[in-house]
């Protein structure tokens, strides 16, 4: 392929393990802990252990042989069951599409709903504010109206005080009314006719008489 790889220096592969300490692993299992999970199968506990055994005490013909017989069985179990695999994993990628879809739709009816969520509330603090102006305003028509109905009941107690004052001056207007019509009517206001009749020339010149040394005094 024409790629030259460096050469590992000496010490190289202890350096690795030192530096790839256990904390620093994806996955962290012991060998008796990976040979017994139930999931792990026979072919890949015997390559692992085959592997474990070249890289602690180098390779051999024996166990290269042994890991081709594994690599042949490997691909006639593929050569098995890797349509069946294919298709489930066609399968699975459908089934992962329809999901990123679904998803996407999801999300946008998320973010409409969430939209539609802020102008609800949106709404509702306008309503608010609306309904506080209309509480004021409420309030305020309240007072004018307490205000009015004070006035309205000061004028009613002054209609009927005047009403009243009315009918009393009415009253009297009609007794004297009365007494006027009866001393018009008596004899002594006739008798006396002659007289108020020469007084009111006397009467006249004894005002103009006041008027004038009234106006001399000064």
């Amino acid at each position: 392929m024409g790629i030259s790889w460096p050469e590992r220096a000496d010490g190289s592969d202890a350096d690795i393990d030192n530096f790839l300490t256990p904390e620093l692993r994806r996955e962290r299992v012991s060998h008796k802990e990976f040979i017994n999970h139930a999931e792990v199968t026979p072919l890949v506990r015997e390559s692992y252990d085959i592997l474990t055994r070249m890289t602690a005490n180098g390779e051999d013909k024996k166990s290269l042989k042994r890991l081709d017989v594994i690599r042949d069985r490997f691909n006639e179990a593929y050569e098995i069951f890797g349509p069946v695999m294919a298709a489930e994993e066609l399968v699975s990628e459908q089934v992962q599409a329809a999901l990123i879809s679904e998803r996407a739709t999801l999300t946008a009816a998320c973010d409409k709903l969430s939209n539609e969520l802020n102008a609800l509330v949106k709404d509702q603090m306008n309503l608010a504010a609306e309904r506080e102006r209309l509480a004021d305003a409420y309030q305020r028509l309240v007072a004018d109206y307490n205000k009015l109905s004070d006035e309205l009941n000061a004028l009613v107690k002054d209609h009927m005080n005047l009403a009243a004052e009315r009918e009393r001056l009415a009253d009297a207007y009609q007794r004297l009314a009365t007494d006027h019509d009866a001393i018009i009517a008596s004899t002594s206001w006739r008798l006396t006719a002659p007289l108020r009749f020469v007084s009111r020339p006397v009467r006249s010149i004894v005002g103009h008489w006041r008027r004038s040394t009234k106006g001399l005094r000064r």
